[in-house]
């Protein structure tokens, strides 16, 4: 299966090679940086499909670039896998908790084919609710791994009314009567889960699931409609292929498609599935994101006047490729303002790194705190950063406002609930009482303008392990 996969994926990762080209490659000197960092990358995916009255079925999918991970020799081949551990839990109680091995032989080491991946795909049944996600993959070595850890809610999809699954999105679906881990209703649909099309992979492959629809028995002559479109983020349809009618078989059916990407400019885009029962004109639709990739759009002529990427536009579409062309000065100045959430262990880390190593190092320092995974922008870190914005702007004055103790607890604690402010009065001094009613059962901040420069002071705090002085109002009284 390994060399059947390694096909599929070759255009697609000559596609992925030159993204790389682009946004920073992953040379040798980055490799040793992932091992000695011990982690590794992987791409990360979700789908919910009907499962019974309580539950729903839930598929994982992982792929694992084998440029990650190590070729042990066996005998005259090579035994090549990871770990896969996949751990739910809602609150302090564990609902799932497995660890699956994943081992192939491969008659080639890594240099044969650097862009393959291994895909994998789990699956679990859950109740509607909302889940803590802790997803791990280990080298077979155990010598590198990677993590996601994040919050998903789950929805359960009922007997009434017409209902759409999830859509998966793919590299390619076949008919099959083969059981294995790909195998779903009569189709082999290998997963990706990168979401990433373009020119090296031209064909976006969907699956998804339609129910209840109203069907009387074999007599039924009715039918439902599907039609899918394209939308980019200005929310205009950029490609819509026509509806189609299909006749019933049951009161659910599969749903496949594919839509070329060939003359789709890069960008991040939404796939939309619209699904209408002819019987009594009940409509749904679903979505689900993903990227293009064209390297030709990022072409040198096209870069200023060109339709498609401009340098502008490329860190929208690839965050993380903004570090690619900072200077090291401008990554310490980011690296210095996570003094609050860095571990100790990361800031020993990162002394010891040259420029390359504080690209790659920023990038995973990022990532491991990403909550979404599914998406490929890093919301912790745009609300982080952007909050640094924040404090410089509305609390500096004689040093970075990040560093005030305002912008200390802004970045810790995130926006406060409520803010009281009080101004300069001849009783008292400015002050402010930034309230948290979700922290540790309701937590408050209190600031003073001691010395009436405008720089606000934290005097006292109901929050554990903060400053706490009963008596702070002293520090307010102008007398």
């Amino acid at each position: 299966m390994i060399n059947e996969i390694a096909k599929i994926r070759k255009n697609y990762y000559t596609f992925i090679v030159s993204l790389f080209l682009l946004i920073g490659s992953f040379g040798s000197s980055n490799s040793e940086l992932f091992s000695q960092q011990r982690t590794l990358n992987f791409d990360l995916s979700l789908a919910t499909f009907r499962g019974n009255d309580q539950f729903s079925y839930v598929e994982v999918y992982v792929s694992v670039p084998v440029r990650y991970l190590t070729f042990v020799p066996d005998g005259n081949s090579f035994k090549i896998g990871f770990l896969l551990e996949l751990k739910i839990s809602k609150g302090d109680s564990i609902v799932s908790n497995q660890v699956f091995n994943h081992v192939f032989t491969s008659e080639f080491d890594s240099t044969r084919n650097p862009n393959q991946v291994l895909p994998a795909v789990k699956r679990v049944f859950l109740k509607a609710d909302t889940y803590t996600f802790f997803i791990k993959v280990t080298d077979l070595k155990g010598e590198k791994n990677g993590s996601f850890n994040f919050l998903m809610p789950i929805k359960l999809i009922g007997k009434d009314n017409l209902q759409l699954s999830d859509i998966e999105l793919a590299v390619t679906i076949n008919r099959d009567s083969v059981e294995s881990q790909f195998f779903k209703n009569g189709y082999r649909v290998l997963p990706n889960p990168s979401s990433l099309y373009g020119s090296g992979l031209p064909i976006l492959f969907y699956y998804a699931e339609i129910y209840n629809l109203s069907y009387t028995g074999e007599n039924d002559t009715t039918s439902y409609l599907v039609q899918s479109r394209i939308i980019n983020s200005q929310k205009q349809i950029v490609k819509e292929n026509p509806p189609k009618a299909k006749k019933k078989r049951g009161d659910s059916a599969v749903e496949l498609g594919r839509i070329n990407t060939t003359s789709i400019i890069s960008g991040s885009y939404v796939l939309e599935l619209e699904v209408t029962d002819l019987a009594n004109n009940q409509k749904i639709s679903e979505q689900k994101k993903f990227f293009v990739y064209q390297p030709a759009d990022v072409d040198e002529r096209n870069l200023e006047n060109g339709p498609g990427v401009s340098q502008e536009t490329i860190p929208e579409l690839f965050p993380d490729s903004r570090y690619d062309v900072m200077t090291e000065a401008q990554i310490d100045k980011e690296f210095e303002t996570t003094k609050y959430i860095v571990t100790k262990d990361e800031k020993n880390t990162y002394k010891k790194l040259d420029l390359v190593g504080k690209k790659q190092f920023i990038k995973e320092f990022w990532i491991k705190r990403d909550q979404d995974p599914s998406t490929r922008k890093n919301e912790y870190r745009e609300k982080y950063l952007a909050s640094v914005e924040y404090a410089n702007k509305n609390f500096g004055g004689f040093q970075d406002g990040w560093k005030s103790d305002r912008g200390r607890i802004l970045l810790i604690y995130g926006e406060p609930d409520e803010i009281e402010r009080s101004p300069f009065s001849n009783e008292t001094k400015p002050y402010q009482i930034w309230k948290y009613y979700s922290i540790q059962g309701g937590v408050e901040f209190i600031f003073a303008d001691k010395r009436s420069f405008g720089n606000f002071e934290l005097v006292h705090s109901s929050a554990r392990g903060e400053l706490n002085d009963p008596s702070w109002e002293r520090w307010i009284t102008t007398d």
